[in-house]
């Protein structure tokens, strides 16, 4: 059990380092324009405002699944949210910004690690996310500690690794991804968030007729 759920959260791992949102466009302009030092400390920021909206997911779906009894209709909400995100993000547009020159901060470390973290805290749309991944985890496996700390924890340490490798890639071999390639990866995470969400409402449907 736990090794399925520790290889069920690597994919959304990389899903994850691969969404081209306000924090991924944030880490680009970063280390093109001041390193990947500072980049990584943004990382830092965006994963400690991740554990924060994980703990509030899993919360908001306890108390969501002791209210609703039937767990079909928590799965059928969470596959809707899903095909909702999908799509949104689908529609999304997001431009890289050219970075105002400023004066360097003192404390920087602590500087862009709050940065990181309120790009991400501010963004609704990471909250669903890990909404739809808790109630995901909470159809197929349970929401105990262990399935919890598993497979969340492997969804954080892929994003990290991966994460460093772009910035590793981005800071030494141009200007990272190119718009065709940012509008291909977005395309099929776009249409896999969707086609996870159908699935998991169809077969809810399914079973609560």
């Amino acid at each position: 059990m736990g090794a399925e759920i520790f290889i069920l959260g690597i994919p959304f791992g990389i899903m994850l380092t691969l969404v081209t949102g306000p924090i991924f466009l944030e880490v680009v302009n970063t280390t093109l324009h001041k390193g990947k030092t500072k980049a990584i400390l943004i990382e830092i920021g965006a994963v400690l405002a991740d554990f924060n909206y994980i703990m509030v997911s899993y919360l908001f779906t306890v108390s969501l699944t002791q209210k609703i009894k039937s767990i079909e209709i928590i799965e059928i909400i969470g596959g809707i949210i899903l095909i909702i995100y999908g799509i949104y993000y689908y529609k999304k547009k997001e431009k890289i910004k050219p970075i105002k020159k400023e004066k360097e901060k003192e404390n920087y470390i602590l500087y862009y690690i709050i940065k990181g973290y309120v790009i991400n805290i501010v963004n609704v749309s990471v909250f669903i996310y890990w909404t739809s991944l808790v109630v995901l985890l909470g159809t197929y496996y349970g929401l105990n500690d262990n399935n919890v700390i598993v497979f969340f924890g492997t969804i954080l340490l892929t994003y990290i690794i991966l994460g460093y490798i772009k910035i590793y890639i981005i800071h030494y071999y141009g200007k990272g991804f190119s718009e065709k390639q940012k509008r291909g990866i977005k395309k099929t995470i776009s249409y896999l968030i969707i086609l996870l969400g159908a699935f998991i409402t169809s077969k809810a449907i399914y079973k609560y007729v």
